[in-house]
Parts: C-alpha cells; sequence; structure tokens
C-alpha cells in the first residue's frame, strides 16, 4: 500500500498551479473526466502526484452516479476540497469501502472509497495504479523538477475535527501523520526533508518541503 497522489479543488482552470510552478516544480499533462464533470492540471514526482482538479460540468458531478463521492460540495468547499488516493491491492486496504464506477474509467475498473466524512479529504484507491518513474512509455511524464524534488517520503494532515477510523488506520500503516489544528491541511515532505527546502504554496493549503 503507498500514496499515489493527492489532489485539490481549485478554481476554474487552476491558475494556482503558478505557486507549484514558481516553486520549482515542471507541470504534466492533464486531462478530463468525462461523466464526472470534472478536469485537472498535474505535476508528477517520482513516486507521487499533485492534482489541482475544477469543476467543469455541474450536472454531471451531481448526477446519480457521482453525488455520493461529494465532488460538487467538495468543489464549493461545502466539503473538504482535498483528496488522497492509494495504490496497491484493494484486498489490502484496512477498512472497508464502496465502489465508484465513474464513466470515464474502462469495463472492470473500480475506484474503491473509504466512509470518510465530509469534513475530511476524500479517501480511495484506484485499482492498477503504478509509480510515475514506471509509467509505459507512452504515458511518460516530466519527472525533473527545478526544485530538485523526487520522491513523497511523508505526508502531515492536520484537520481540526477528530480523525475517522480510516485515516487512523493509515496512520497505523504510516502513510500519513495526523496532527490537530484550527485548519485543514497538508505537508508534503520529499527526500526525507534532508535539504531544509520549504515552500508554502497559498493559496492551495499545501505546504512541500525537502
Amino acid at each position: 500500500m503507498e500514496l499515489d497522489h493527492v489532489y485539490v479543488f481549485t478554481t476554474v482552470g487552476a491558475p494556482e498551479a503558478r505557486v507549484l510552478v514558481e516553486a520549482g516544480l515542471t507541470e504534466g499533462s492533464g486531462n478530463v473526466h468525462p461523466g464526472q464533470g470534472t478536469s485537472n492540471r498535474r505535476f508528477f514526482l517520482h513516486n507521487f502526484m499533485l492534482e489541482l482538479i475544477w469543476l467543469r460540468d455541474e450536472a454531471e458531478a451531481r448526477s446519480a452516479v457521482v453525488a455520493p463521492t461529494l465532488l460538487w460540495e467538495r468543489s464549493r468547499h461545502q466539503a473538504c476540497p482535498m483528496g488522497i488516493c492509494l495504490r496497491g491491492a484493494r484486498t489490502e486496504l484496512p477498512f472497508p469501502t464502496w465502489e465508484y464506477r465513474p464513466p470515464y474509467l474502462p469495463a472492470g475498473r473500480a475506484i474503491h472509497v473509504a466512509h470518510t466524512p465530509p469534513e475530511e479529504p476524500l479517501l480511495f484507491l484506484v485499482d492498477g495504479l503504478v509509480r510515475p518513474d514506471e509509467y509505459p512509455e507512452a504515458r511518460r511524464e516530466p519527472l525533473e523538477h527545478a526544485a530538485g524534488l523526487r520522491e513523497l517520503t511523508s505526508l502531515r494532515l492536520t484537520m481540526p475535527t477528530t480523525p475517522s477510523v480510516p485515516l487512523r488506520a493509515l496512520e497505523s500503516l504510516e502513510l500519513v501523520r495526523l496532527h490537530h489544528g484550527v485548519a485543514t491541511r497538508m505537508e508534503l515532505q520529499f527526500d526525507d526533508g534532508k535539504r531544509g527546502w520549504t515552500r508554502e504554496l497559498h493559496p492551495l493549503p499545501w505546504t512541500l518541503s525537502a
């Protein structure tokens, strides 16, 4: 079980991506999620990805298939605008999930979503994911960055609420570190933080360190 990526909802077109570029990250490809009503911009590291996502089609996001994810509410910050994606075998998950099958996924694949409250990041596992540095040639993304970041080694999640059982299970697996604070934020540490480098990414609720 590994962390695959995190996302945060932004304004349309994700102009907030400029703070990642200014921090020394190279942008990769973006994509559209047909039937889900969202689009994204993405930044790839060797073992991880940062996703900025925005609402493209309200009707799709509020459809019967998509509505249980609260993506529409998350896009409006009526629920937590962030998410955490895992990769690995679904059978290894230490908590129950429900299957989300958005129209853009190939037949037979599913997103396994944890039962977490709206005030927490959406927590889910996608079948068949691999590290970005293991993508096939046709899907290769830029992995080298002026900031020198290579591999995510720690994710610290700060929240003002009591963590759910699934989040506490992730902490027991040492995939996240949970802290109590006045606002929900993520600190993403790369390469064991050996350089003492830190960037606050306001207005994004993320801090990068290395």
